[in-house]
């Protein structure tokens, strides 16, 4: 009676496994391997496997806010602010340049140039934290009273004077780099 009992549990298939999902290196234990438990970087599929594990592993996401790495808003806001601060600097050293050193006919383009670069700066420094029509007055608000401030420097300035042409000029730089930030940062907002 044992021979036959024993001899259909020979012929009998093993219980089915359940499938379980694959474990790494990393969460396998040593009763894994003690069941003969194979896993994903052992599987018969070969490297294939291995490869698609460790794709699906890099994030798709560049934006450091939505992959999870901790970003300090204090340290971008302080960035963002410092690169106007710098470019303002800059305005002001060629605003302090004698006016015989200036070339004459491409004055009014670096002017525009310059406050081009301005108004976006500042429009980038306020933009994460005010919407984007806000930060669009804001921004040309503050380009246009440094370009008022930038005209009454020259007038210390040796052989140089303020002139409105050039104010009008500077605010129209601003005016089209608030323009386009504005433009940009509304079709990326959600409404």
């Amino acid at each position: 009676m044992q021979a036959a009992s024993a001899r259909r549990a020979f012929r009998s298939k093993p219980p089915r496994r359940q499938p379980q999902p694959p474990t790494t290196n990393a969460t396998r234990t040593t009763s894994d391997t003690d069941r003969g438990q194979t896993t994903a970087t052992h599987s018969h599929r070969g490297r294939r496997d291995v490869n698609r594990q460790a794709r699906a592993r890099i994030p798709r996401q560049t934006d450091p806010r939505k992959a999870g790495t901790p970003v300090n808003p204090r340290a971008v806001k302080a960035i963002r602010w410092t690169l106007v601060a710098v470019w303002a600097a800059v305005i002001f050293g060629m605003s302090s340049i004698p006016g015989s050193n200036v070339p004459g006919r491409f004055g009014p383009l670096a002017h525009f140039i310059e406050y081009t670069v301005l108004g976006g700066l500042v429009f980038y420094a306020l933009s994460p934290d005010v919407r984007p029509s806000r930060a669009a007055w804001v921004a040309l608000a503050l380009s246009s009273a440094y370009a008022i401030s930038d005209e009454f420097h020259q007038s210390f300035v040796p052989m140089r004077t303020p002139d409105p042409v050039d104010w009008l000029v500077d605010t129209a730089g601003a005016t089209l780099a608030v323009s386009i930030g504005w433009l940009l940062a509304s079709r990326r907002r959600p409404q």
